[in-house]
């Protein structure tokens, strides 16, 4: 059952807040609500976004890189998408160039090197099965250095950030159909170096 919160004098439940059907943006009477909701729920998947793209680690960057991100949300509050997929592109959009803006090296690639981990996998394998896994472990990450730092963006935008094709395309700031094709090209790519 949705729990119902009350903005002024239009009632609004939280899960009317995140829907993906038109409705109010976040410049009407119940902006504070959908905004609340947005952020509940799309926080840890922008910190973990930009998380996966510092290199070296710093959990205080990736916090400061997010609220940022969502500072530019709440300015924006009147010209943001009523889609929450597309909300998530824009701020995977936003989190993206603060990286790159804040970048200490200087970098004028808009590539991104995305660092994979035991977390990214989403499993800790049974003690029996721990062999295999490492060994699955190291080829993966072996075959990940192999990447270029755009193919391991392509990557991790679909499997781990769980965007759409339209939604990474936006990201990237390439049309959807050319964004499938890269990502067609990657996977087969990884695939290859996987069997060596």
């Amino acid at each position: 059952m949705a729990t119902m919160l009350m903005v002024e004098e239009a009632p609004i439940s939280a899960d009317d807040a995140l829907s993906t059907r038109p409705g109010p943006g976040l410049g009407s009477p119940n902006s504070t609500v959908r905004f609340d909701a947005i952020y509940r729920k799309v926080h840890p998947e922008v910190l973990r976004f930009i998380a996966r793209r510092l290199i070296p680690p710093d959990f205080t960057r990736a916090e400061e890189i997010a609220h940022d991100t969502f500072t530019q949300l709440w300015q924006r509050k009147d010209n943001l998408p009523k889609d929450l997929g597309e909300t998530r592109a824009w701020l995977f959009t936003v989190a993206r160039n603060f990286l790159i803006k804040s970048n200490a090296r200087g970098f004028r690639s808009r590539e991104l090197s995305v660092q994979i981990s035991d977390e990214a996998f989403g499993f800790i394998p049974d003690p029996v099965d721990r062999i295999g896994a490492q060994g699955l472990r190291i080829d993966l990450a072996a075959a990940w250095r192999q990447l270029t730092p755009a193919e391991q963006e392509i990557i991790s935008l679909t499997y781990w950030d769980e965007l759409s094709s339209t939604e990474a395309g936006k990201v990237l700031g390439i049309s959807d159909r050319a964004y499938r094709i890269r990502l067609h090209r990657t996977r087969a790519k990884l695939k290859k170096l996987l069997e060596l």
